[in-house]
């Protein structure tokens, strides 16, 4: 399918956040609606490493400004491989030619600690500015790649018209910077399951504004997305979000206990 980006001529307006103005996903199809995309929009925040993120809602505020969300925020911190260490640790040459090289890597080189930004695409239809009415079921995608990838991989933008949804893609922190748990220390680990966690919150709070349903979230995850999806059904999360309105969608594999063991210290301390 054909499609050309047009810049948005609307604007959205949300309490909070501040004004954000779009790019429009043209598909040329009288059959698939077009879609409104926001990149780089910041959902959270934190002081300093290891420490859990906090939900991101001041915005650039001052009268008559615009915030254009047309570019990615940058990928978390991670580790780029090249071909021959890819292959060493059993990654197939298709794998990497075809996957790494040519659709990961591009969205990786860009990495900043102060990743925590999530993308929204969502069809085209006229703004209803936060009513109940004709809201769209939402689909929260959760990245997989094994401490690899970002959520700037996945245009959710087909998707989206396709589906009749809004769809959301997310960053977080990967790695030890993510994951890192030391005993007897104030190191607890999982501080990239807490960002998606604040990055649920933040959906739930504002998604409404781009024609979402806050109680028809569903939740998508592969790999190790997958793994996070499931941990995510042990947090808060049904005290947050109504039980009977949440979906999980695991693709893959479920979480084990000895999933996030690290196994190369040597390989990861250049990260510190």
């Amino acid at each position: 399918t054909s499609r050309h980006l047009l810049d948005s001529d609307r604007v959205l307006m949300i309490p909070a956040l501040g004004t954000l103005r779009g790019l429009i996903i043209d598909f040329n199809n009288s059959t698939m609606p077009n879609v409104e995309q926001f990149l780089g929009i910041e959902y959270g925040t934190y002081s300093k490493r290891f420490e859990p993120s906090k939900e991101r809602t001041n915005f650039e505020s001052r009268n008559g400004f615009v915030k254009k969300m047309d570019q990615y925020g940058p990928a978390c911190i991670q580790k780029i491989w090249t071909k021959v260490e890819l292959l060493k640790i059993g990654r197939t040459e298709k794998w990497i030619d075809d996957y790494y090289l040519k659709r990961l890597l591009p969205h990786i080189m860009n990495q900043s600690e102060n990743c925590l930004y999530l993308n929204i695409y969502q069809p085209l239809v006229k703004r209803n500015m936060g009513h109940t009415d004709a809201l769209l079921p939402v689909l929260f995608f959760i990245h997989g790649d094994n401490d690899m990838g970002s959520g700037n991989v996945y245009d959710g933008s087909l998707l989206a018209s396709m589906g009749h949804m809004v769809v959301v893609t997310i960053n977080y922190r990967l790695g030890i910077l993510g994951f890192l748990h030391i005993p007897n220390t104030p190191l607890r680990g999982n501080y990239g399951l807490m960002d998606l966690y604040t990055g649920l919150h933040w959906v739930k709070n504002f998604i409404r504004y781009f024609n979402g349903d806050p109680n028809q979230i569903t939740i998508f995850g592969h790999g190790t997305g997958a793994n996070l999806a499931s941990l995510l059904l042990t947090m808060d999360t049904v005290n947050v979000f109504h039980v009977d309105s949440e979906y999980v969608i695991i693709i893959e594999k479920r979480v084990s206990l000895a999933w996030k063991t690290g196994e190369s210290p040597v390989e990861n301390q250049g990260f510190l």
